[in-house]
């Protein structure tokens, strides 16, 4: 019953129109997202013909699938491993949370998949493999600095041998300097 209001809302939103901030096109400062029109002779805020569409109702989704994915499941942000405990993996879709590091995305990823929960916002294959590359990155740029360091310190522990010609080069500079 869910797929079908969610076909009904995929026809529906294919006619909506962009609504767009008036004049937006002309001036870069205003931003193309919707603001309703307020001024006293704005023709877009009158209804007159040949003027942008006003945001009004009756362009919304059928409230049985409003908020819900594509797919006909919950959105939920997740952001620990604790997140998982009131979900089921049949309603619920889960987003893993923008700003956590690639470690601990790692893991809920791991998670959610041995669950069996569909994850909206990324392609799992697809984050893996760009993991494993930095990870591969990372220890290759690490061995790299070690060599250095290693080479530096090589050079560093060589003792520096002075020739008995520059020590008595020096000692005449110095009895001529006293002249």
């Amino acid at each position: 019953m869910i797929q079908k209001f969610i076909e009904l809302r995929k026809k529906l939103k294919s006619k909506k129109p962009v609504f767009k901030t008036h004049d937006s096109h002309k001036k870069k400062r205003v931003g193309d997202g919707w603001r309703r029109p307020k001024g006293r002779q704005n023709k877009m805020r009158l209804h007159r013909k040949g003027y942008a569409r006003d945001c009004s109702t009756g362009f919304g989704s059928p409230s049985m699938v409003k908020g819900l994915s594509p797919t006909g499941l919950t959105q939920n942000i997740i952001h620990s491993v604790n997140d998982f405990e009131c979900l089921e993996p049949s309603k619920d879709g889960i987003i893993i949370s923008g700003p956590m590091g690639m470690k601990k995305k790692t893991e809920l990823l791991d998670f959610a998949v041995s669950k069996g929960f569909k994850i909206l916002n990324l392609n799992v294959d697809k984050f893996k493999e760009t993991y494993n590359k930095m990870l591969e990155n990372k220890k290759e740029q690490k061995s790299k600095l070690n060599k250095k360091k290693s080479e530096k310190q090589k050079i560093a522990a060589k003792p520096k041998k002075e020739t008995k010609s520059t020590e008595s080069e020096k000692t005449e500079d110095q009895k001529g300097d006293n002249k």
